[in-house]
């Protein structure tokens, strides 16, 4: 049986926006090294980085994809990848007044009207740590997230996010999401 764990550490992590899918894959091994570097062991009640990831590396890997991608259609505003991550049911737990919106439509209804704000913030999430399930095709994710203009990567809202996945037919979807706005500037 498995003891429980705690990863105490702190990574500030501001993602360009306008980053390219490699940019991101780039940044995410970068947050895989710094994590590297500030696990505690177990006996400074913290966690291995294998332990935080989870037994297979594979399942680290798919995840960091799938993020990579909602990110990238969230910049390139494209609704189709989006709806590909997304379960039927899905739950978001919004970040600053914690407005729950429950479904997949009415997730992308959100997005749809935030693609065409002049003003719309780009949203990044970027994973600090995943866990996998033994018993079931589950996951959980935590992570970084920012919203930030294109025009002005000083003026940003951010916070830490958890997100649970499943894998449906060889394809990771969101089931939940819940946000907590912790800065801005």
């Amino acid at each position: 049986m498995r003891n429980r764990f705690y990863l105490l550490f702190s990574i500030p992590i501001l993602l360009l926006m306008s980053c390219s899918r490699s940019e991101h894959r780039q940044e995410t091994d970068k947050i895989a090294d710094q994590l590297k570097t500030n696990v505690k062991t177990k006996d400074e009640g913290g966690v291995s980085l294998a332990q935080c990831l989870g037994d297979e590396a594979a399942i680290k890997d798919e995840l960091f994809r799938a993020r990579d991608e909602f990110n990238q259609a969230i910049s390139d505003k494209n609704l189709a990848s989006i709806e590909k991550l997304l379960s039927q049911n899905v739950v978001l737990v919004t970040g600053t007044d914690s407005e729950i919106v429950n479904g997949r439509q009415a997730q992308l209804n959100i997005w749809a009207e935030d693609f065409v704000s002049a003003d719309r913030l780009i949203y990044t999430r970027t994973p600090t740590c995943i866990i996998g399930s033994d018993l079931y095709p589950i996951a959980l994710e935590h992570g970084r997230w920012t919203g930030a203009q294109h025009q002005d990567k000083n003026n940003f809202i951010g916070g830490n996010y958890n997100a649970k996945w499943r894998r449906i037919d060889k394809r990771w979807i969101i089931e939940t999401e819940t946000y907590l706005t912790t800065n801005c500037a």
